[in-house]
Parts: structure tokens; C-alpha cells; sequence
């Protein structure tokens, strides 16, 4: 099966690491279906270091 026929969003590179740019994308993509359908959403990181600081346009309560 094609991966652009999943429905799911897939993406990778020829590492198969998770990289801060895929990261970024796929953190402020999710923030955009999660507006359009004006959803709340609670998202756990780790300290990973491909997770960045991503400033998204939301209110976030860091703990």
C-alpha cells in the first residue's frame, strides 16, 4: 500500500529519525485540525532533543 493512501499523516527521511523539523511540522499541523474542529487537546513531551520550543498561537499551561 502507498503511504499517500493511508489515512494517517506519514512522513520520514532516509534516517528514519524523528528530526526537529518533522517534529515542528507535525506539532503545528495537529495544532491546525485541532482548531479548525475547536478542540482541546492536552500533548505530552518528553525532554527529547528533537523537541524544541515550538511557540504555537495557544494558551499553554506548562507544569
Amino acid at each position: 500500500m502507498s503511504t499517500d493512501k493511508l489515512p494517517v499523516q506519514y512522513e520520514s527521511n532516509n534516517k528514519a529519525w524523528m528530526l526537529t523539523m518533522l517534529f515542528e511540522k507535525w506539532v503545528k499541523d495537529l495544532d491546525k485540525r485541532m482548531r479548525a474542529q475547536n478542540r482541546k487537546i492536552l500533548l505530552l513531551l518528553d525532554n527529547a532533543p528533537v523537541h524544541p520550543d515550538i511557540t504555537l498561537k495557544v494558551n499553554l499551561l506548562h507544569i
